[in-house]
């Protein structure tokens, strides 16, 4: 049986469409999955605003320290959930500080976003 015809369209050159691998300042697509990773403090990654609700997206760190630090921050106009009734400050922003810590997240609304997975402790914050 053949496989599917879009198959070789994805993994073209051994390269899937749906992953990314970035080490510098970049803006991620909100599809797929991303691999990011630190070579320097602070490390700033920005995700484009999802097309649709429900749009989904994951984030895996490869590689940071406490001090070099690789962030996540959602497009403007968009937060974290909050855990809590609580109101105050606006989550935005997301620090990978060590090496295999993941997100996976999913766009709830126009402005929110909840977090489906969080591996070894991703810590959340304000811009």
């Amino acid at each position: 049986m053949a496989a599917p015809w879009f198959r070789g369209v994805i993994r073209a050159s051994g390269i899937s469409k749906f992953l990314s691998n970035s080490s510098t300042a970049a803006t991620l697509k909100w599809q797929g999955n991303h691999v990011i990773f630190s070579t320097a403090a602070g490390k700033a990654h920005t995700l484009r605003a999802p097309k649709n609700v429900g749009d989904e997206v994951s984030i895996v760190c490869r590689k940071a320290t406490t001090t070099l630090t690789a962030t996540l921050f959602l497009p403007t106009g968009y937060a974290f959930l909050r855990t809590s009734n609580s109101t105050g400050t606006t989550f935005r922003k997301a620090t990978f500080n060590a090496g295999n810590q993941s997100l996976s997240l999913v766009a709830t609304s126009t402005a929110k976003v909840a977090v489906l997975g969080n591996t070894n402790s991703v810590t959340f914050g304000t811009t």
